[in-house]
């Protein structure tokens, strides 16, 4: 049986995720594995899943979609 998560639920990223960053300067963002973020939304009944990762620890955040199988629980 897969592993159920939840909203708020604070999961580990199991592989590197790159993505645009900030649009106006062209930087892409990286979160790397092992990275902790947070679960906003749970989507299809756990088929996907947006997850907050804090990457500077001053307030900046980057969001992503991710399957079940890129997330694993941080704990």
């Amino acid at each position: 049986m897969a592993r159920r998560f939840k909203e708020f639920e604070v999961v580990r990223l199991l592989e590197r995720q790159e993505g645009p960053g900030n649009y106006s300067l062209g930087e892409v963002c990286v979160v790397p594995a092992g990275e902790t973020g947070t679960i906003l939304n749970v989507f299809e009944d756990g088929a996907a899943f947006e997850v907050d990762f804090d990457l500077n620890r001053s307030g900046g955040s980057h969001i992503i979609t991710l399957r079940p199988d890129q997330i694993e629980p941080a704990a």
